[in-house]
């Protein structure tokens, strides 16, 4: 989540979508961190907030098979390799 949204200044049609891509780019391999924009002062955005915490938290009740990991991982680790990858359980 990204706060403070409301002091953003300037903001066109693609602020948003601009910001987005920077964050993608810094947080590259991974393409399946939710990203918001809220500002907790203006309430913009904080039920979505909540929305999503809720669904990352049911996303991270899955089992993964270890075989279907290893095809997901493996790749990543090969074009990555200066990448540090932690799995959490």
């Amino acid at each position: 989540m990204v706060n403070k949204w409301d002091l953003i200044e300037d903001k066109e049609t693609n602020t948003i979508k601009q910001y987005t891509q920077k964050i993608k780019e810094a947080i590259s391999p991974f393409t399946d961190v939710p990203i918001l924009f809220i500002s907790v002062l203006t309430k913009q955005r904080i039920f979505k907030a909540i929305e999503t915490a809720v669904q990352v938290y049911e996303n991270r009740q899955k089992k993964v098979v270890t075989r279907k990991l290893n095809d997901i991982m493996l790749p990543l680790i090969e074009n990555y390799p200066h990448r540090p990858i932690r799995i959490s359980m």
